[in-house]
């Protein structure tokens, strides 16, 4: 399945990137603060969800979601907490129905808040941080029939339909870093997102109108890889 080949891949780029990180550790200095991007995989725990996809005849989504995102952390002063923001999205889609007109599913996941840590071990080659985020996002679910061959058809009569709702997170993780270089630190991240949304589904911004549906909560585990950028450790 697509799934599994994006599973295999994802795997064997977390193994090359941790042979790296293994092969150039001690370069630099693991530092507490900067800022860069990074790639992660969720897994996709949405088993309410699935169940209504496979009642209306859709096949179930993925078991996990790549995404991409940002972060920036900044040390408070001589202490071991830093504080800044993080931020992710993706999206996955499900296998097209063996059909005329194949039917499918896909749910797009934007969330982000402020990232607090606490440097538990700090070494020049090391830095172990325990830290979450507070925050929101929101998840939309778009299906579709058929494939739309002209503009026509896309002006037509509705072949697609998309629904979201907001979310509030909660996010504890763990992060181990090393560095790169005097500037770079390569960050690995494992944690769970905790996902509770206010309101129903949505079409539009109708809030007085959500409906009920799946996925009212959600928690789905996640790793992460991540290159920091930082001004380099005093005295050097």
């Amino acid at each position: 399945m697509m799934y599994m080949r994006r599973l295999r891949k994802v795997s064997v780029c977390m193994i090359a990137a941790a042979a790296l990180i293994l092969a150039v550790a001690g370069v630099g200095s693991a530092q507490v603060g900067g800022g860069g991007n990074s790639v992660g995989w969720v897994f996709l725990n949405v088993d309410d969800l699935n169940e209504s996809l496979v009642d209306a005849a859709f096949n179930k989504l993925p078991g996990g979601m790549l995404t991409w995102g940002g972060h920036g952390l900044v040390g408070l002063g001589d202490s071991r907490w830093s504080i800044g923001a993080w931020g992710a999205g993706g999206e996955a889609m499900s296998e097209p129905t063996d059909e005329e007109e194949p039917k499918t599913a896909t749910l797009a996941l934007n969330y982000a808040g402020i990232m607090v840590e606490y440097s538990v071990v700090s070494t020049p080659k090391t830095n172990v941080g325990l830290g979450a985020v507070l925050g929101g996002g929101m998840a939309s679910l778009a299906t579709k029939r058929g494939m739309i061959s002209d503009f026509d058809e896309a002006l037509g009569a509705a072949s697609s339909a998309t629904v979201w709702r907001p979310y509030l997170l909660a996010q504890p993780q763990a992060s181990i870093a090393f560095p790169l270089s005097k500037v770079i630190d390569v960050t690995i991240t494992g944690g769970y997102s905790f996902f509770y949304s206010p309101t129903g589904w949505m079409d539009g911004m109708s809030f007085r109108d959500s409906f009920d549906g799946p996925m009212k909560t959600a928690g789905l585990p996640f790793v992460q890889l991540s290159f920091s950028f930082g001004p380099p450790p005093m005295g050097i």
